[in-house]
């Protein structure tokens, strides 16, 4: 997916009820150009994803906000369906969008 607006990411942890162990990742929220096709939807809708490899998180984490292309893969998600997993993000590009205060 490429050309998305990464505005927020951060470390995430808690623990899983079944087993108790705990589980870690990161949070990844965008802007992609995907345009809401319902009557009466304007603008970008915001999507909210996570992620487990501190690798990617890194590659973005110093820059946010930040342009960048989400490298994704299909996995077996819930009930076996396919589910989209960001893998990666490539051509990672800072961008300014508010003025600095003062």
């Amino acid at each position: 997916m490429n050309n998305v607006l990464i505005h927020f990411a951060a470390p995430w942890e808690m623990e899983d009820e079944k087993t108790g162990k705990t589980m870690r990742g990161f949070s990844l929220q965008f802007v992609s150009p995907y345009t809401e096709t319902r009557e009466g939807a304007v603008g970008f809708r915001g999507t909210k994803t996570s992620i487990r490899d501190e690798q990617v998180f890194n590659a973005v984490r110093k820059h946010v906000p930040c342009m960048g292309d989400l490298v994704l893969e299909a996995k077996p998600g819930a009930d076996g369906k396919l589910t989209a997993v960001v893998v990666g993000i490539n051509n990672v590009r800072p961008v300014a969008l508010f003025k600095p205060a003062g």
